[in-house]
């Protein structure tokens, strides 16, 4: 799991942004990690298979969420419903 620190753009607002690698975790079985609100992570695994369970305290499809790509350096809102 990677974290990263948004250093362009504003905290939860779409638009540009460009984002800072902050840490790079290897989540081994029976390990956990906790993101908390605001947190920019990637799930992104390096060696498949790989399994989340996801615990969150709301519904994710009804909440404002943002996708972000490094390439793109763009922030945009992630629709669901």
């Amino acid at each position: 799991m990677t974290t990263y620190k948004r250093i362009v753009g504003g905290l939860g607002q779409p638009g540009e942004a460009v984002l800072e690698k902050v840490d790079e975790t290897d989540v081994t079985p029976g390990n956990a990690m906790f993101f908390g609100p605001q947190v920019i992570h990637s799930t992104q695994h390096p060696s498949p298979p790989a399994r989340w369970i996801r615990v969150t305290g709301t519904d994710l499809d009804f909440a404002k969420r943002l996708r972000f790509s490094i390439e793109r350096k763009e922030a945009v809102i992630e629709k669901k419903n």
